[in-house]
């Protein structure tokens, strides 16, 4: 479900399943089930070569005003709080849960159930592996750390 407000510009999949292996050691391979949808909120802007995955049961969930820029891979049962802004290159893993106003640096990658909370500063080429809870703080780094304010002059 797409708001009417919201627009998706060129060469975007929306709703397309997602790589989502069931590995077992002593059977085939199989791709977990999706049976779940997109919802993209009012005032929504996706930009070209960006890929949303429906969820598995439930939703991929985009709420209102937020900014996704060009060659993101969004998967499944994601959801991106209001107000965010994706920038170029970021992937988020299933089950990812993004607060709201929070910033995605460039080629940043936020692991598979992680939750950030609202306000969150993630610094470009960061790989987030685990949830940070605390609202309004700068991440960074390969594991992403919590980083020191920065001083104004």
């Amino acid at each position: 479900d797409i708001k009417e407000s919201s627009r998706i510009y060129s060469n975007c999949l929306i709703g397309t399943k997602d790589f989502s292996p069931i590995i077992s050691d002593d059977r085939p391979v199989v791709m977990h089930p999706q049976i779940g949808g997109v919802l993209i909120e009012e005032n929504v802007e996706v930009f070209p070569a960006t890929s949303i995955a429906r969820g598995t049961f439930s939703n991929t969930v985009i709420q209102q005003g937020v900014k996704i820029d060009h060659h993101c891979q969004i998967s499944h049962n994601v959801s991106i709080g209001g107000n965010t802004i994706v920038t170029t290159g970021v992937t988020i893993c299933g089950s990812a849960k993004i607060g709201e106003s929070c910033w995605l640096g460039p080629n940043s990658v936020i692991r598979e159930y992680v939750d950030i909370s609202n306000g969150i500063f993630i610094m470009m080429g960061s790989v987030v592996t685990r949830s940070f809870s605390k609202e309004g703080i700068r991440v960074g780094g390969y594991p992403a750390q919590e980083l020191p304010k920065l001083q104004q002059n």
